[in-house]
């Protein structure tokens, strides 16, 4: 009895035996190093809408109340 499993092949492979006129394109090799400098990655800004900007400020003034009392209570003990 034959089982399908995940490491058998169903299907059968064909390869084209024609060619092309050109031979294949290598890309040239490049040596990186330390010193080389890569390319950096692009920014791309996002924009924020006005309710945003005053959620975000109102969640930062939260988080900083939070964090003046956890500092004024360590201090007290």
């Amino acid at each position: 009895m034959m089982s399908d499993d995940e490491n058998t092949s169903t299907q059968t492979l064909t390869t084209s035996t024609r060619r092309s006129p050109h031979p294949p394109v290598n890309p040239p090799i490049t040596f990186v190093d330390g010193f080389t400098p890569l390319p950096k990655k692009r920014r791309i800004a996002r924009t924020f809408t006005g309710d945003e900007i005053t959620n975000m400020q109102v969640q930062r003034a939260q988080k900083d109340a939070a964090e003046l009392e956890t500092k004024e209570g360590e201090s007290q003990r």
